[in-house]
């Protein structure tokens, strides 16, 4: 359920709308930003049109939120009232305000740029830098471009506003949702969310299986 759960915060490889928008295109995230605090999640982020070959007519581009109480779903899991996290998903697009998101992207990737890393070499030790911890809870910030993608975590108070940018990204994206009716939107993950195996550890132990067949 957890990871379920981590991975609808997390978000889709793929969103696809339905057959009367679009039969055949698919969007994919341009950024994404997620906020972990107090057993609250909430991630808010840009899909663009990505669809193979496309070169005109491209889908509308939308903003995805998803809210979700982490740690209250835990409790209900552990006392048998829920098996599925209750995390809510809203899709919308904002084609008034595509300057503002625009705007809004453009701040945060600057951001990206600035975020100070602690230089550690080899730890074997498990020891971590000496950093102070933001009290507003860790971000996590993914973003690409279409030549780079960069993805970054931090709950560091020193992050060059990093935390600031993506608190203030999402509320204001919110502050755009209009959310859509979701029939016939479909989302697309490495993993089957339905399936029953799902969350199974896969190894290679690395030794050759006998048949020739790629070890897992």
């Amino acid at each position: 359920m957890v990871r379920i759960g981590s991975l609808l915060v997390e978000g889709p490889f793929s969103i696809r709308p339905p057959r009367e928008v679009d039969d055949y295109g698919w969007l994919e995230c341009d950024l994404r930003l997620t906020h972990w605090n107090g057993g609250l999640s909430e991630s808010v982020a840009v899909y663009v049109d990505d669809s193979l070959n496309r070169e005109e007519d491209f889908l509308e581009p939308v903003i995805r939120y998803v809210h979700w109480e982490k740690v209250r779903d835990i409790r209900r899991a552990l006392v048998g009232e829920i098996t599925w996290p209750t995390a809510t998903v809203a899709l919308s697009y904002f084609r008034e305000a595509r300057t503002e998101v625009d705007r809004l992207m453009r701040d945060v990737q600057a951001h990206l740029t600035g975020v100070p890393f602690s230089v550690t070499g080899l730890v074997a030790d498990r020891s971590v830098p000496d950093r102070t911890r933001d009290d507003r809870g860790e971000v996590e910030v993914y973003a690409r471009n279409g030549v780079q993608r960069i993805e970054i975590s931090t709950w560091a108070a020193d992050d060059g506003g990093l935390h600031t940018a993506a608190i203030n990204g999402i509320a204001a994206l919110k502050a755009l949702l209009r959310p859509l009716a979701l029939d016939g939107w479909s989302e697309n993950y490495a993993h089957d969310l339905l399936s029953e195996e799902f969350g199974a550890t896969r190894r290679w132990d690395y030794r050759p299986p006998t048949n020739g067949a790629p070890g897992a």
